[in-house]
């Protein structure tokens, strides 16, 4: 048995269209947060190897608020975007 997703995606696209619009930018955010907090991790690495006072900087913690951050955001944009898009 053969999958076509495309076919799948788009008959979930015309069915749900704001979980769609949603999902849309969660995904976009999410990738966008992730590299920008992982840029911030590094910098803040190379920023506190310059002082002899040691700081300690969790990436983990850094990708959870990313993703938390993302996920509100993503919401709130694509609830703007479908309601924009349709009137």
């Amino acid at each position: 048995m053969k999958l076509d997703y495309t076919s799948t995606a788009r008959r979930l696209y015309l069915k749900y269209p704001l979980l769609s619009d949603i999902g849309i930018q969660i995904n976009f955010w999410v990738i966008a947060y992730i590299f920008l907090f992982t840029l911030l991790y590094f910098f803040s690495k190379a920023i506190t190897s310059l002082y002899p006072q040691k700081v300690e900087v969790n990436i983990i913690e850094n990708i959870i608020v990313a993703i938390i951050a993302a996920a509100i955001f993503g919401t709130i944009l694509g609830t703007i975007d479908f309601f924009l898009e349709k009137n």
